[in-house]
């Protein structure tokens, strides 16, 4: 997610285009380095949008993508776009 593309964080591509596509509320669903991802996150402009909210969600314990979406849908999050790293082409 923070492997830099023409010198810029992957995740900064995803965001600009969420955002270009009018979404206001986005979730970043963190697993693996954690803490690297939300320090990156809290620091960038992302988080000072006035009409664009990023939020992090930390979850060490889930290791599928089941255990993904039951944290997920504990957090009462009712509609997501599912998007992994390695699939930004």
């Amino acid at each position: 997610v923070l492997l830099p593309l023409v010198n810029a964080p992957m995740i900064n591509y995803t965001l600009t285009w969420l955002e270009s596509a009018g979404v206001e509320e986005v979730f970043v669903f963190c697993c693996a380095h954690s803490k690297q991802v939300i320090n990156y996150l809290e620091k960038s402009e992302w988080f000072n949008q006035p009409n664009f909210t990023v939020t992090t969600i930390e979850s060490q314990n889930s290791v599928s993508a089941g255990d993904a979406l039951r944290v997920i849908y504990e957090r009462n999050v009712n509609w997501f776009l599912a998007n992994k790293p390695e699939y930004i082409v």
